[in-house]
């Protein structure tokens, strides 16, 4: 992954908080990804990908770009990359995933002083999606 210019904030810890809803979806077409999907097993997946907190007096929630991954196990991970936008969109087999995420935004430091992009540990990461319907996550990476 390449470096996405801008402001970068070094971290020793990170959270990450979720917030899930599902709103109704239209105009989803029949798709199929072989032979384990069948047509029209799939959700669609919208949301943001932003940071908040840092030194006092700390900022407030901000779109940042970065990665949101979803797993279901660990050889079955769907990727968005997320624009500085901070927006995501993507249409996905429906099923329950885990969610990690990453932004190069906010650093760790190693043992030798080198920024190392680690995810977001999270407080409740697991999103559902549903067949034709719309999951909304919004993903917020603290900095403390």
């Amino acid at each position: 992954m390449g470096e996405i210019p801008g402001e970068q904030m070094t971290a020793r810890r990170i959270g990450l908080k979720l917030n899930a809803g599902l709103i109704a979806a239209s105009g989803l077409g029949a798709c199929s990804s072989g032979p384990s999907q069948t047509q029209g097993s799939f959700g669609m997946v919208s949301g943001t990908l932003a940071r908040e907190g840092g030194v006092a007096p700390g900022t407030a929630r901000t779109p940042t770009p970065g990665v949101v991954d979803l797993s279901v196990r660990a050889d079955h991970i769907v990727r968005i990359h997320v624009p500085a936008s901070g927006t995501f969109r993507a249409l996905i087999p429906a099923g329950r995933y885990d969610v990690t995420a990453t932004t190069p935004r906010i650093q760790q430091v190693d043992p030798d002083g080198m920024p190392v992009t680690e995810p977001c540990p999270g407080v409740n990461p697991t999103v559902t999606v549903t067949i034709g319907k719309t999951t909304t996550i919004n993903v917020t990476c603290f900095v403390p």
